[in-house]
């Protein structure tokens, strides 16, 4: 059984890989086994560039949506986890 990630903002799908990391850190599993992936960005670029750094990944385990996350409804209880990660307010000075 896969556990669902619905990733808002994914650009590159980074936080796959990085959830990669952590699941090699604590044992032999690895996020293409074990996660069924859904990224969400507005840039078609970055997601195409997410599709070819993550080409190993089975498309049907490794979903990518182009949308504004604000026009996209899903059903309630879709996922078994949903992240987001806002970086701009992160940069900016007061």
């Amino acid at each position: 059984m896969r556990v669902s990630l619905f990733d808002h903002g994914c650009t590159v799908a980074e936080h796959f890989d990085l959830l990669d990391v952590l699941l090699q850190a604590v044992g032999p599993d690895r996020a293409r086994d074990v996660l069924h992936y859904i990224g969400l960005d507005i840039s078609a670029m970055l997601l195409s560039a997410a599709r070819l750094l993550h080409s190993g990944v089975k498309e049907e385990h490794f979903q990518l949506i182009r949308a504004e996350g604000s026009s996209v409804r899903l059903p309630e209880r879709a996922f078994d986890l949903a992240l987001t990660v806002e970086l701009s307010t992160m940069f900016s000075t007061p």
